[in-house]
């Protein structure tokens, strides 16, 4: 995932972590969380201010091919469509820990 500069244009850093193409991203309202799905079966959860890594949540046998963050306070829920299951996920993810394990 390329972080680019909003003034700039310019490339900031590059967010490595799946190992095949990113599909679908989102961001949190207040801009600190980033949000990325791939088709390597994973969600990937980005810290903004820091550009860095904060955990996955894996979907096992689906290609996640969307996403969607709802905001609850300081709770905020990822919301996410996988190609091939027929189904939608809801992971509920407080910002101050790491992402959740998926519930089926």
């Amino acid at each position: 995932v390329n972080v680019w500069d909003r003034i700039t244009y310019e490339l900031v850093t590059t967010l490595e972590h799946h190992t095949s193409f990113v599909n679908a991203l989102d961001m949190t309202l207040d801009g600190q969380f980033l949000v990325s799905t791939s088709a390597d079966q994973s969600i990937a959860v980005w810290d903004l201010n820091t550009l860095s890594y904060r955990g996955s949540i894996p979907w096992k046998n689906t290609l996640v091919n969307a996403v969607a963050i709802r905001s609850t306070g300081s709770t905020w829920q990822v919301i996410a469509g996988g190609q091939g299951s027929s189904s939608i996920h809801i992971w509920n993810y407080d910002s101050g820990e790491n992402p959740p394990p998926p519930r089926p």
